[in-house]
C-alpha cells in the first residue's frame, strides 16, 4: 500500500490548493487540472475514444458524446493522475519503467474516493451485511454522493476491503489465506437477481 499512500498524499496536496469550496473531491477535479497548467474541453475524437491526454498542448480532450457527469469526473481524475504521475515525478525510481494505466486509475481512486471519506459513508459499513436490494440502493446513494459511477464505488470497496498487500500475507499460506469481502455480496452484485 506504500505506493497508494503516496498517491493519496499527493491527491490531498492537490485538493488543498483548490480555491473554490467543494464538498466531495469530484467537485474539485476540474480546478485541480487547471491548477496544473492544463486545460480541458470537448472535441470530436476518433471512434471508441472517450478522452485523450494531449501532453504537447497540455490539454485533455473529452468526447462530446460523453454526457454522463459521473463518468466525466472519473475520466478527468484519471487524466489528472496521468499528469501528476508523469510531470511531477511521483514515480521517482521508476523512471525507466513504463507508467501503466492502472496507476492513473489508482490516482483517480485516491483522489475521488479516499479511504477516510469512504469509511464515513454508510455504504462501507452496511454493504457486506445487507440484502441485495439494500446493497444496490447503498451503491446508488454512494455513487450520487461521490459523483462517480457506481462501478467505481464497488471497485473502491473491493480495493479497500480486499486481500492484504503481499508484505502482510503469511508467506507459508500465500494468497489463499487472504480474507476477501463477503463472496455472497459480490455474487449478488455481479450476477443480479
Amino acid at each position: 500500500m506504500y505506493f497508494f499512500d503516496r498517491l493519496e498524499e499527493d491527491a490531498r496536496l492537490v485538493l488543498s490548493r483548490v480555491t473554490r469550496p467543494w464538498s466531495v473531491p469530484a467537485e474539485a477535479v476540474r480546478e485541480s487540472i487547471l491548477l496544473q497548467g492544463w486545460t480541458y474541453h470537448d472535441e470530436p475524437l476518433p471512434e471508441r475514444h472517450l478522452c485523450i491526454c494531449d501532453a504537447w498542448n497540455k490539454t485533455i480532450l473529452l468526447s462530446p458524446t460523453l454526457v454522463c457527469p459521473k463518468v466525466r469526473n472519473w475520466l478527468l481524475a484519471t487524466q489528472l493522475g496521468r499528469i501528476r504521475l508523469q510531470s511531477r515525478g511521483l514515480l521517482k525510481g521508476l523512471h525507466n519503467k513504463p507508467i501503466y494505466a492502472r496507476n492513473d486509475t489508482n490516482y483517480a481512486l485516491a483522489f475521488l474516493l479516499p479511504l477516510s471519506r469512504m469509511k464515513a459513508h454508510p455504504f462501507m459499513a452496511a454493504a457486506p451485511t445487507v440484502d441485495e436490494k439494500t446493497t444496490q440502493t447503498l451503491v446508488d446513494q454512494a455513487s450520487d454522493y461521490f459523483q462517480v459511477p457506481a462501478i467505481c464505488i464497488l471497485a473502491a470497496y473491493d480495493f479497500y476491503t480486499g486481500p492484504p498487500s503481499p508484505p502482510e500475507q503469511n508467506p507459508e499460506e500465500g494468497w489463499c489465506s487472504a480474507k476477501f469481502p463477503n463472496p455472497a455480496f459480490w455474487a449478488s452484485i455481479w450476477n443480479g437477481p
